[in-house]
This record gives C-alpha cells, sequence and structure tokens, in this order.
C-alpha cells in the first residue's frame, strides 16, 4: 500500500513539474512573440547584416558583402527589459562576436534594433537602414 501510495504521489509531482515546465515554454513564446522577425541592417556595399529572431527563441544572422557571405551566427536570443541579448551557439568569421546586444526602440511606430555598443551612430544620425536593425518588410 505504501509503495503504492508513493508511485501515485511521485506522478502527481511529474505531472505538476511537466505542466509548469510547458506553461513556462508558451509565456516565453508570448513574450517574445511582438519582437520576433526577420530584419535588416546595413549600407547596401560591404554591410549588411539579416537578423531573423524566431518566436521560439531561436535566431540566425549572416553578414554579406560584396564579396560574398562574410560571416553567420545562430543560436537564442531573450528579451532582457529594453535589449535582446543574443547568445551564439555557432558563429563564423566575422560574425563571431558581432552582435550580443541590441536595444529595444520605436521609430514611426515600427520596432527597431539598435547595436547597443554603437548607440552613437543612431543618435547621431537618426534611423536609417545603416544605423539600426529594422524589420524587412518595414525598410525604409
Amino acid at each position: 500500500m505504501r509503495t503504492a501510495m508513493k508511485w501515485s504521489l511521485l506522478s502527481l509531482m511529474m505531472v505538476v513539474l511537466v505542466g509548469c515546465q510547458s506553461q513556462q515554454a508558451r509565456t516565453d513564446v508570448v513574450v517574445l512573440r511582438p519582437l520576433a522577425g526577420t530584419y535588416y541592417r546595413g549600407d547596401g556595399l560591404g554591410y549588411n547584416v539579416s537578423l531573423d529572431l524566431r518566436p521560439d527563441g531561436s535566431y540566425d544572422a549572416k553578414w554579406r558583402g560584396c564579396l560574398g557571405v562574410y560571416g553567420t551566427a545562430r543560436g537564442q536570443w531573450s528579451h532582457d527589459g529594453e535589449q535582446i541579448v543574443l547568445s551564439p551557439k555557432e558563429e563564423t568569421d566575422m560574425m563571431t562576436g558581432h552582435l550580443r546586444r541590441l536595444d529595444v526602440a520605436r521609430h514611426e511606430g515600427s520596432v527597431i534594433l539598435l547595436p547597443s555598443d554603437d548607440r552613437e551612430f543612431y543618435d547621431m544620425h537618426g534611423a536609417s537602414r545603416y544605423s539600426c536593425f529594422q524589420r524587412t518588410e518595414t525598410l525604409k
């Protein structure tokens, strides 16, 4: 009898724990979804970075230039207050160490992402394809 009760209690605990983990995953996706999308920042020549933030918390980034692909990165992303934190699992060439934190801002009603280590350029010149990441569907 005691063994059956222990197994029942253990089974109940497992159901509760799995339910909590599933709820956390759903909550994370709901929080990330508004920022998820494909973004671009570049000068149209040697610096063209596309960033795909997926609702499941994964991302891919690719730096292209006139000579081809200069580097790639992929990993996980999270939203931490007013910043997006990129945690790469794989980086190649010029993307190694390139993107880690992006400040979330709004410009003309759209979300833009500002590289945290390059805010001065945006502050000096305003929103442009080169100064900030913009969603590809709203590029100007």
